[in-house]
């Protein structure tokens, strides 16, 4: 996939960020305008006030070339002066495990952006392309009223009269919007190292070898992604059919690839094409310290697990266990009928998608207190009522006349690891990161890091049935985890029944 494409790729899932009106700053948009070494002035112009379309695309540029080759942007980020503080920010904000990928040196080129917050800084930078030649990605440099605007051509070809653009400072958001009059360009932009000339037509029948179909990635769009998409839910995943190679289709290839035994890295080219298309052979598996039980597509022992990445991979490769889809069935049930009240504690915590929200109560409070009302959000006790505090972790809260101000209770206590999910995301990689978390990462890290959690996993083809947390603190590797449905495969089902929206 080309640069543009990647950068591209990285507007992409932050569709929606905005400006915060107030004294407040939106912290993306600071550390764009940081990289530019724009600041807020002591006037009172807040930092996300100032026009930031240029300095949007820096940031995506940075995030992409962090995740082609993160030493490099590291050295790039620290001989600039950025310090090691925001590094790390610019790592978490491109969705990449510093800790584990800073000293990754891949070998590819770090593609500079201009490091400036002006639109006009971006009129000798790259290669100049032709109209006709222009594709999705591409930087549009424009007029608009006030200035000027940098962006990123979102069509496969230029509108005739209007222009499609993703891009920061929209309508004060990052958003894809046509209403850009094609009048207003002043020029086109791709970054140098891109092969400057239109891809290739593909073929116009299916009727061809594996190999010529083209190579897909994240990011990519059409009908070999919709081909890829439809074939992949014929093998029993569950994917949107959108032609758009998007999070989810990531998540989805990757876990296909570590089913079949190929190299895990969500790039489809002749071995994946090959094996998903049903007429290639897979090549050798990665060598791993121990094998996965029957049945069961990973040992606990992944290297990246605990990772928003691999809980895509796992969310999207995840099926209940045969004989458990009765079991789920009813839990999903039981949750239903919950459901008003827990939509009503999401609408009170000012989510902003609370028929979303909602579900994810729910599961915690299934997972928590089965769905009885008397048990509060925290960790099940049935103390809502009573005048009494909760006696195990967390000790000391309370006491709760309702269940739902325990709800609330349990939400705020825990605030900086639902906001994101609070304020709409859904992506299911923050979602299942914030649920693995609520309940305790000993199954990362402590005495059950050879299992995966069965908090989330239990009842699937993710976990394998025995192993779990008693009680605080005490791991006991023999207990049997089947007794109830995990967080995730519940949400899974709810998912394939149309109830829960993830990010596609």
């Amino acid at each position: 996939m080309s640069f543009m494409r990647e950068v591209y790729a990285v507007s992409s899932e932050y569709l929606g960020l905005s400006e915060i009106s107030g004294p407040k700053d939106n912290r993306m948009i600071e550390v764009a305008h940081r990289l530019c070494n724009i600041e807020g002035d002591a006037g009172g112009s807040h930092t996300d006030e100032i026009p930031w379309c240029s300095s949007w695309i820096v940031l995506c540029m940075v995030l992409a070339n962090i995740r082609r080759n993160p030493k490099a942007a590291c050295d790039v980020l620290r001989k600039r002066g950025i310090k090691e503080g925001m590094i790390i920010e610019l790592f978490v904000f491109a969705k990449v495990d510093y800790n584990k990928m800073k000293d990754i040196d891949t070998g590819v080129l770090f593609i500079h952006p201009t490091w400036s917050a002006s639109s006009k800084s971006w009129d000798t930078w790259g290669v100049e392309v032709p109209n006709a030649q222009a594709q999705r990605g591409d930087l549009l440099r424009l007029t608009r009223d006030g200035g000027g605007h940098i962006t990123q051509m979102d069509e496969d070809k230029l509108g005739l009269i209007m222009l499609k653009c993703l891009g920061g400072n929209q309508s004060n958001k990052v958003t894809s919007s046509t209403s850009y009059l094609r009048s207003r360009l002043v020029h086109i932009r791709r970054a140098k190292e891109d092969v400057a000339s239109a891809p290739t037509a593909p073929p116009t029948s299916e009727d061809r070898t594996d190999d010529s179909k083209p190579t897909l990635r994240r990011g990519d769009k059409g009908q070999y992604v919709t081909l890829l998409q439809n074939r992949l839910n014929q093998l029993s995943f569950v994917l949107k059919v959108d032609g758009d190679f998007g999070p989810q289709t990531d998540s989805v290839v990757r876990a296909y690839q570590q089913v079949k035994g190929l190299k895990v890295d969500g790039i489809v080219g002749p071995k994946t094409w090959a094996a998903i298309m049903g007429g290639g052979v897979n090549e050798t598996p990665q060598p791993e310290p121990v094998k996965p039980p029957t049945g069961k597509i990973t040992t606990g022992q992944d290297a990246d697990e605990g990772t928003e990445p691999w809980y895509r991979r796992m969310f999207a490769a995840c099926e209940i266990d045969a004989g458990k889809e009765a079991q789920v069935a009813k839990t999903v049930k039981t949750i239903e009928a919950g459901y008003a009240r827990y939509l009503a504690v999401a609408k009170r915590i000012g989510a902003a998608v609370p028929e979303n929200f909602a579900w994810i109560l729910g599961v915690i409070h299934f997972k928590e207190a089965s769905c009885n009302f008397a048990g509060v959000l925290h960790n099940g006790e049935k103390i809502v009522g009573t005048g009494r505090k909760t006696s195990i972790v967390p000790k000391g809260r309370g006491p709760f006349a309702t269940w739902e101000d325990a709800a609330v209770d349990a939400l705020v206590g825990e605030s900086s690891r639902w906001k994101k999910l609070i304020e709409g995301d859904n992506d299911i990689g923050n979602i299942l990161y914030a649920l693995e978390r609520y309940n305790g990462t000993g199954y990362i890290s402590g005495a059950g890091k050879a299992e995966t959690s069965p908090y989330l996993w239990a009842c699937s083809n993710i976990n394998d049935d025995a192993g779990k947390y008693v009680s605080d603190g005490k791991f006991d590797p023999n207990a049997s985890t089947q007794s109830s449905a995990g967080a995730a495969v519940i949400l899974k089902e709810l998912y394939k029944q149309g109830k829960f929206k993830i990010q596609s």
